[in-house]
């Protein structure tokens, strides 16, 4: 193989095409389709409408009253319309994710599809409840949007965070070959500077060991990321199951209780009992996928800095 350029502009052509774009730190977009976005706007133009009925001089106490139920009837309409159709966005995304072919993985896609069918028939329920309610007055649209939130906030949205933080961790494999593949042509490229003797200096050397580590990072972290997914959201509830569970939950009681007692001023605090819920779970799981991602980043940083420096490092 011929080369028409000196050493040092050879190594730098070497580097240069491992300046690949950065992956986001744990960002996963899901586009709107136009009739949601146009939910979403009306939806908000009404609110605004709402709060200025009040102030309207122009209107008697009933037309007020009549304007407020009328706007707060759509504004349920809309929201129970837009609710609804998140929960079978996120179905219909989960039934395109890849998962491998095996009764563990298989119980996973089990018990998030039952998540969200359990939340679309919510919403459909309380579409048709709703509907068939044309008289309710004002005390009881509030009674029946605090309810609603009470369960949007506490209960559905979390699950929708799940089966996201799921679906991205998933998405991972891809991101990870992708890597391999990028980190494999830069150390054939590193192997070929130095065993030129283009340079003594170690310090591409150097640098492309930390990509390696940060590489290796990613993928222990995957790995501890799908063994939690396969143990935790299941309908599996056998014996290493529960072990794992319980062993994991142990672990962050133990993170969270030296949290509390560093920031504890007070003996009463010591009192308190800590535990641990399914959204201290969620975010552990959470906490895996953008270490990853992070750790696949710092890998493209250095790769990105080892091609615009090569001539630096070469001298």
């Amino acid at each position: 193989m011929t080369f028409k350029f000196g050493p040092i502009k050879y190594a730098v052509a070497l580097l240069a095409i491992t300046a690949l774009f950065v992956f986001g730190i744990f960002s996963r977009v899901y586009a709107q389709d136009d009739a949601i976005n146009s939910k979403l706007s009306e939806t908000k133009d009404d609110i605004t409408k709402l709060l200025n009925i009040k102030d309207d001089l122009t209107l008697n106490p009933a037309q007020k009253e009549n304007l407020e139920i009328e706007l707060k009837r759509k504004i349920i309409s809309n929201v129970l319309e837009i609710s609804l159709d998140q929960v079978e966005t996120a179905k219909s995304q989960l039934d395109k994710i890849s998962m491998p072919e095996t009764d563990e993985w298989n119980s996973v896609r089990d018990y998030l599809s039952n998540l969200l069918n359990k939340d679309s028939q919510y919403y459909q329920d309380t579409q048709n409840i709703f509907n068939d309610s044309p008289g309710l007055n004002l005390n009881e649209l509030s009674s029946f949007v605090k309810k609603l939130e009470e369960k949007k906030s506490t209960d559905i949205d979390l699950d929708l965070q799940k089966v996201n933080v799921i679906m991205a961790e998933l998405s991972m494999s891809d991101i990870l070959s992708v890597t391999d593949d990028r980190l494999a042509k830069v150390s054939s490229d590193i192997n070929k500077i130095y065993s030129k003797k283009l340079t003594q200096n170690q310090t591409l050397k150097k640098m492309f060991n930390q990509a390696s580590e940060a590489v290796k990072k990613a993928h222990d972290l995957d790995d501890q990321a799908r063994s939690m997914i396969i143990n935790v959201y299941t309908n599996d509830t056998g014996t290493s199951t529960r072990d794992f569970v319980s062993a994991l939950k142990e672990k962050i009681l133990k993170s969270k209780e030296e949290a509390f007692a560093a920031s504890s001023t007070s003996t009463a605090d010591n009192k308190i009992k800590l535990t641990v819920t399914s959204q201290d779970l969620d975010n552990y799981l959470a906490g895996l996928a953008t270490q990853a991602y992070n750790s696949i980043k710092n890998a493209y940083d250095i790769f990105v800095k080892m091609s615009i420096n090569v001539k630096t490092y070469l001298k």
